[in-house]
């Protein structure tokens, strides 16, 4: 479906931030992100993903650093994930966010005037990866628990989604998959079918189909009749232009809108760049594309400008300085192109 915003290479970001203050956060994401904000995903405040995606699924501890599933209690929920993925909502779907509060009543919603408003949820595949169960088992190995891993999930970014626009501007909920990568790996736990399935239900069939990739090599490993209206992944290296070239083509033909993570996400990266630098290191992307005859102007009007990944791991000075380059980064290139 049409997105609800024009591209345009506007700035945007994935939501989590490592502040322990979501008015703090929600004050650097209304600054430098103001037409597409993403709703602040507070680390200091328990927003972790993971648990986040897992809570009203199954039981679960920590150990040793591990979130530990309930297998059992998991398995025995599932009939009623299932009836609740039938009917579209089901009671616990909902998740206590500390960035929410500030976003209503809508009257007074700081986003009533931004173009859309950004959520995250996990992806199923990346979460069943990083769960075990009490024998250390990864929820992976199990296709039972992951197909309901990801109806659990679809009805958790039906929710965020029906909660943002609450605010009364559109929504759009990102499904995050950095361990989709496991796609292209001789290792793969499960079938590619089944992988993809389990992402393709967590997207839905309504809204926005929003979805977060680790590299280019996994998306161009989506089968091309997987429907995903925003795309993004960190930007991609110059020389892989021929290989890409194509799939970018198509996907433009198609409508995809795709967010290009450029503005880099370690306290090393940031300390040593600048949005000048990153505007050469966008322009070399384009002149490559160029070369393999994809105009510069049609991918610039579908693309967003973001940071490589979250902020999470960072702190937050670092956090807002991402942010503010991706600002400055976008005016930039909107301005050297005329990009309106």
């Amino acid at each position: 479906m049409p997105l609800p915003f024009r591209p345009n290479c506007q700035p945007t970001s994935l939501g989590p931030l490592p502040h322990n203050d979501a008015s703090a956060a929600w004050d650097s994401v209304l600054r430098y992100t103001p037409s597409l904000p993403a709703l602040p995903l507070i680390a200091g405040e328990s927003d972790a993903l993971a648990l986040l995606g897992v809570e009203g699924f199954a039981t679960i501890e920590t150990q040793a650093g591990e979130t530990v599933l309930d297998r059992t209690a998991a398995m025995q929920r599932l009939d009623s994930v299932y009836a609740g993925y039938l009917r579209g909502t089901m009671p616990g779907q909902s998740i206590d966010l500390s960035g929410l509060p500030r976003l209503l009543p809508a009257e007074q919603s700081p986003v009533r005037r931004a173009q859309a408003v950004l959520g995250l949820v996990i992806g199923p595949v990346s979460l069943a990866m990083t769960l075990v169960d009490e024998q250390a088992e990864p929820i992976i190995s199990s296709g039972e628990l992951l197909d309901g891993l990801s109806k659990h999930l679809f009805l958790r970014r039906l929710w965020l989604q029906k909660t943002l626009e609450r605010t009364g501007r559109p929504a759009v909920v990102w499904v995050y998959e950095p361990y989709l990568s496991v796609l292209t790996s001789a290792f793969r736990p499960a079938a590619a079918t089944e992988l993809i399935d389990a992402a393709d239900q967590t997207l839905g069939t309504s809204g926005t189909r929003a979805l977060w990739l680790s590299d280019l090599v996994t998306a161009l490993a989506l089968p091309p009749t997987m429907r995903v209206d925003l795309l993004a992944l960190p930007l991609p290296a110059p020389e892989q232009a021929p290989a890409a070239a194509a799939w970018i083509d198509r996907r433009l033909m198609e409508k995809t809108a795709i967010g290009w993570g450029v503005v880099p996400i370690t306290a090393e990266g940031l300390r040593l760049t600048s949005a000048g630098r990153l505007a050469a290191r966008f322009e070399r992307w384009l002149q490559a594309l160029e070369a393999e005859g994809v105009s510069a102007q049609r991918v610039l009007a579908a693309s967003l400008i973001m940071p490589e990944d979250t902020l999470a791991f960072l702190e937050p000075s670092e956090a807002e300085r991402a942010l503010a380059l991706t600002a400055e980064l976008s005016s930039l290139v909107r301005q050297s192109y005329g990009v309106d």
